[in-house]
């Protein structure tokens, strides 16, 4: 094979290695695409997660406060229902378990942590448990998209 290329005329090699330099630049831009795209869905990924346990600790402030640990689990169990987390955990300042929404099981799993304030006071900790299952296949097709379109 490398005698053919030796052989062939002047113009052959130099599209032969143009050609090769074209592929290696794109797959080249194919990973910094990835690695940008994994990068930007991560912090969005981050950004989400923090905003979902803030949201649940303003919630069961209230209900802390009153020391109404009824509301406090039913308001865990409707956050499950209509966000994204797949469990949500109530801690109080000593880390004892005050109530708990939802399992999470598989891979890819992410944990958020916010402090539940009464007024000043840091009264307890919530920990929220997000699967990004569904962002990793989006980044596997995107990664896969570009490949086949760049070579297909």
């Amino acid at each position: 094979m490398l005698n053919r290329f030796h052989n062939a005329p002047l113009s052959q090699q130099i599209a032969t290695l143009a050609a090769i330099l074209c592929l290696l630049v794109s797959l080249a831009l194919v990973i910094l695409g990835a690695i940008s795209s994994k990068h930007l869905q991560n912090q969005q990924q981050l950004e989400f997660g923090n905003a979902l346990a803030h949201q649940i600790a303003r919630r069961v402030s209230v209900a802390l406060e009153t020391g109404d640990l009824l509301s406090i689990t039913a308001s865990l169990q409707r956050f499950v229902e209509t966000s994204s987390a797949e469990k949500v955990t109530i801690f109080d300042v000593e880390g004892k378990t005050l109530g708990e929404a939802g399992h999470s099981s598989g891979q890819y799993l992410s944990q958020y942590r916010a402090s539940v304030r009464i007024e000043s006071d840091i009264a307890g900790e919530v920990l929220v448990t997000v699967s990004a299952a569904s962002s990793a296949a989006a980044h596997q097709r995107f990664v896969l998209s570009r490949w086949v379109c760049r070579y297909y």
